[in-house]
């Protein structure tokens, strides 16, 4: 288990630093690149340690409950360069309302 944890302190490191100085829709953009490029033992710990980060500006534009899903659904739009999406990486499924999720299907 050390050696998996050890593994991925690079990236929380990366994540750290990047929430320091960096806006929100960047920070989604890292976290997918993160995703496609790196080999990370744990993507849903790092989606969970993350997602206040990585949502902070849908959850002032919506709702605490809310605003993690947008997040979320602006992170399928960069997975999609790297062939990946949310359930190949096992991260939370989407729950938006109808309207919304008719566009990120279209």
């Amino acid at each position: 288990m050390q050696g998996l944890l050890e593994g991925d302190q690079h990236y929380y490191d990366t994540l750290n630093e990047a929430i320091q100085t960096r806006a929100p829709f960047q920070l989604r953009l890292l976290f997918a690149t993160i995703c496609g490029f790196g080999e990370v033992n744990d993507i849903p710990e790092l989606w969970f340690r993350y997602k206040d980060a990585l949502s902070e500006d849908f959850v002032r534009q919506y709702s605490k409950d809310s605003g993690p899903q947008y997040a979320l659904a602006d992170i399928v739009e960069f997975l999609k360069y790297y062939n990946l999406n949310l359930k190949k990486l096992k991260l939370p499924t989407i729950h938006l309302p109808d309207a919304f999720s008719n566009f990120l299907i279209n």
